[in-house]
Parts: C-alpha cells; structure tokens; sequence
C-alpha cells in the first residue's frame, strides 16, 4: 500500500472518529447540562419545602406555647390560615407554577412568614409597616439599609423562638445572613438620626400634658466576659446579682399606653477603667467617661427634650429617686417629678427655720443651721392619716392600698456641721413625702414636687403609674427579642434595641389606630340607638360615649393591633 493511500486511510479514520464525537458527545453535554438544571430545581424546590415547613413548624408551636399579647387573630384561625397557606406554597413549588419571589417587597416573605406574634391580612400589615417606616427609612440614606431595616424589623415582630440575626434570617431574608448582619452590627451609619425620629413619633403616638416619662433600667443576663458591659451586678429579670448588662430605658406613656424611646448601655467601673475593653467593644469616646446610671438618664432626657417630646411628670424607682442630684437636675430642668426613696432617706418638717447657733464659747457661728433635726422618711411618716386608695382596676379587681402624704423638705442640701451630730444635710426645696402600705404589708415611699394642693388620690395615681414601663420591658424580651442579640459590640447591642423599639412602636401604632375605629364604631352604635329611644333619658348617648374612651387604658394587645 503506496503512502498516499496510507493518509487516506488514517484521514478517514480520523473523520470517522470526530464525527462520532459529534454525534455522541454534543448530545451528552445536552443531557447533562439539562439534568443539571433539574437537580438545581429540585434543589431551590427542597429549599423552599424546609423553609415552608420549618415555617408551619414554628406556627405550629408558637400558636401553642404563647398567650401572646401581640397576637392579632383568635389561635384557631392562626392555625386554618398558616396551614392553608403553607399547603397552598407546597403546592404551588410541586406543580411547577413557580417559586416564591426573593424580595421583602413581594407578599411571599412578610405574608406567608406571619405567625402568632403577627397574623393579619398580608397586605394590610405589609402596606402600614412600609408606610409607617418610611420616616426611618428616610433617615437612613443608602438603600441596602432602607432595605435592610424593613426586613429586620419584620423578623422581631414575626414568628420564631430567636430573634438573633441568623435565626431571622431564615425566615424572613431568605438566607440572606451576611447582608442583614453587616447592617446591625458592622455597617458604616449613624443611628442618632434614627433615634431621633423615634422620639418625634412616640411623641406623635403618646406625647402630650397627660404623658409620664418613666425613667426605669432593665437587666440582659449573659455568660462570659467579653460582651460590651457585661459584669456581676443586679439583674431586674433575676431579682438578684448576676452577669448582666444593664439598659437604662425611657419610657413615655398616656392612658397605659407605653413607647420605649431609649435604651442606653450602662458601663460598670470594670469596665470604664479598662481602656482595651472598651476599644475592643467600640464604645464611643463620648460615652467611655465613668456615669451612673441618673446621669445616664439626664442625658437621655435631655435629647428627648430637644427632640420636643411632650410629657407632664418624670417617674423613677428608688434607684434614681436616692440620687439628690438626680433629683436636683429634673427641678432645674423645670419637670415635675414623683420618685421613690428608701426608708431611710433624711427628710425636715416643712416649716423648719433656718436659725443661728448660739456659740457657748469661742467666735460667733457664721452659717444658718435648722432648727430640729432631720429624720428618716419612715418616721416622719409615723403619725400621719393614712387613707385607703384604688388607683387602677387590674385583672383580678380594684388595685388599691393605704396612703399617706406630708409636705417636707429634703435633707439634700449642703452639708453642714450641726451641733455634736457632725455633718448633715440643711434643708433642701419643699415637696411631697408619699407612704405607701400594701396589702401584703410591705411599705414604700415616695417624693414629689408636685403643687402643694394636689390631693392623695392623685399623688397615689401619680406614682403608681410607673408600672407601665415593666410590662414593655417584658414584652420587649418575650415577643421581640430585646435580650436576643448575640454580638458583643457597643454598635450591634444598641442598633438592635432600636430596631426593638422601632417594631414595638409600631405594634402601639396599630393599638392606637384599633382603639379609634372602635371608639369611633361605639360611638356610631350609641347614636342609631338613641335615635331609637324615646328622649327619656337624655344622659343615654353620653354615657354610652364615655363607656368607649377607657376601651384603650383596658384594651388587649392581642385584640388592639388585629
């Protein structure tokens, strides 16, 4: 066989070869890339499957470990509509129709992923959350974080046992840790604008002459040492000492309706004289000097007055009422305040005088000193009349207690050696000391600058209204994960307490605009039926009107944001 027919040959064998190639390879690689394709569908198809089920999973159990005070449906329903929906998605990713959308925009997130904490029509509560957040929004600036913040606070006011990032971030971003993580504790941007929205609208909300600001702390137990401000002191939650951070709060409240306005860090001395603590953290340089906690809540109330919050009397437990210069900052500022104080805080009878000591030997006597001594509370008290007072109608009846009320003036003034009694205090500005005996026997006590005409019912209802801030706090942990937050820096820790108020705020939005549409339905009713009567009883319709206006002080939380 000459060469030439040798190439022939091989070039044959070779076109033989590539056109087998053609024929068997190309479709192959077409097969693969389409089985591929399969898998990935059935894939992003089992991925939405876990995310559903883990979804009517935690509907499931929420609906029957939580009495819920947020809840906006009957737990019935809760059930009907959470199946109904997920059976519905099921089918909907088995049948092929397509997948739900990615976005928080699209009703998919915020209306399939609702639970006992959330449960409305998924466009209503998608529609008022958006428009309501729009002022935040606007403060934020960059738009991953006016599309971050909506998803945030949807995954605290939805379903779910842990209101930690990664937990809400399943169930409500998608998965979408990194990006919702970078905003609450690693994002570049300042939060002052956002917390000072949130002043202009709880004042929007409750704000007003009526208003108290209850100034109170609340304790966050954690292990270890390294998250910011963590140490061995009193935790609230524990009603003993414990590893703990504590937040000084500020809560402005009308007609039994709170809005938490501010949560701020307080640093123990462990920590404020450790510098690489401190950087560490990421505390601020302005918030790194040694304050206590009154001082702390100075400053937070002097933003909230700059800010223009409306209020007509600062209330405070023991803690800060102790503090005389605490006391003191709130008479400069002008506010009324009711306080309480330890039994045995020093207190004058209101006419004390201001006399000059008669000098037995020596020079003359250059200062004024008081004419009787000062005594504690406790006994200034002994011989008063005391009076028993309901103040508040509670779930299991009349809430009520026996008071008394004297006009004092506090031993909170310069020190001063009188007699042989060494160093006291003279006589500070006049108020009024409050006593309290409870049904249980215990005994408290209270101070108060209000007007020297105001009557015992009114001091009693006064200072009894500071309970209000211990129910949010409480809300605040169970239902929207205050005390979730897993970070350990100053930024993270404060920016989800924001986001914590934000969604608290708006779940007193929608109680506020419920208690209006039904005052406003009463209202309606009590007018058709004494249009019925005959004009016997003219006091009918006013009555029937004034029956409505406590519907907001009793109202429910799970009935006042449906």
């Amino acid at each position: 066989m000459s060469k030439l027919e040798l190439w022939f040959y091989r070039g044959l064998q070779n076109i033989a070869v590539w056109v087998g190639a053609v024929v068997f390879l190309i479709p192959s690689l077409f097969l693969s890339v389409f089985l591929m394709g399969e898998a990935f569908q059935w894939f992003d198809k089992a991925h939405w499957i876990r995310i559903t089920l883990c979804t009517l999973g935690n509907a499931a159990r929420e609906t029957r470990t939580h009495g819920n005070v947020f809840v906006l449906h009957e737990l019935d329903r809760c059930d009907v509509d959470t199946g109904a929906k997920g059976l519905a998605l099921l089918w909907q990713i088995f049948s092929g129709a397509g997948f739900p959308n990615h976005f928080f925009c699209d009703s998919w997130v915020v209306g399939f992923l609702e639970g006992p904490t959330m449960v409305s029509r998924p466009s209503d509560w998608r529609g008022e959350l958006g428009l309501w957040l729009k002022p935040f929004l606007d403060r934020l600036g960059h738009k991953a974080r006016r599309q971050m913040c909506p998803l945030y606070v949807s995954g605290l006011i939805g379903p779910g046992d842990r209101k930690s990032v990664q937990p809400m971030a399943e169930r409500v971003a998608l998965g979408d840790y990194d990006q919702l993580h970078h905003f609450i504790a690693a994002g570049v941007w300042d939060a002052v604008p956002v917390e000072t929205e949130l002043l202009v609208q709880a004042d929007k909300l409750v704000g007003g002459s009526d208003a108290v600001l209850v100034i109170d702390d609340t304790a966050i137990p954690k292990k270890g040492t390294h998250s910011v401000g963590v140490a061995a002191q009193y935790a609230s939650a524990l009603g003993k000492t414990a590893n703990c951070q504590t937040l000084v709060s500020l809560t402005l409240a009308r007609g039994e309706v709170p809005v938490i306005l501010a949560l701020r860090l307080f640093l123990p001395e462990s920590w404020t004289s450790n510098r690489a603590r401190l950087d560490r953290a990421g505390v601020p340089v302005e918030y790194r000097p040694a304050r206590t906690k009154p001082e702390l809540a100075l400053v937070e109330i002097d933003r909230a007055i700059a800010a223009g919050v409306r209020f007509g009397c600062v209330l405070a437990d023991a803690g800060y009422g102790l503090s005389a210069p605490f006391r003191q900052g709130l008479t400069a500022r002008k506010l009324a305040w009711a306080v309480g104080i330890p039994l045995h805080l020093k207190v004058y009878p209101a006419d004390v005088r201001m006399i000059w000591p008669v000098a037995k030997r020596g020079r003359p006597r250059q200062r004024h000193v008081p004419d009787v001594l000062s005594i504690p509370a406790e006994d200034m008290l002994a011989n008063a009349k005391w009076r028993t007072i309901s103040w508040r109608t509670g779930t299991k009846g009349k809430l009520k207690a026996r008071f008394a009320a004297v006009r004092v003036r506090v031993a909170d003034g310069p020190p001063q050696r009188i007699r042989d009694k060494g160093q006291q205090h003279l006589p500070g500005d006049e108020a009024w000391l409050i006593g309290e005996h409870r049904m249980s026997g215990e005994k408290k006590y209270y101070l108060a600058n209000l007007p020297a005409k105001t009557d015992l019912r009114t001091l009693a209802a006064t200072i009894k209204a500071r309970w209000i801030c211990e129910q949010a706090h409480q809300q605040m942990k169970e239902e929207l994960g205050l005390d979730h937050f897993e970070g350990r820096s100053w930024q993270g820790l404060h920016r989800h307490a924001l986001m914590t108020m934000i969604a608290y705020a708006f779940l007193q939005h929608r109680r506020l605009a419920t208690a209006r549409r039904e005052k406003k339905n009463q209202r309606a009713t009590a007018s058709a039926h004494f249009a019925r009567r005959t004009p016997r009883h003219p006091r009918t319709l006013r009555s029937a009107t004034a029956a409505a206006m406590p519907a907001l002080s009793k109202m429910d939380l799970q009935r006042a944001t449906a």
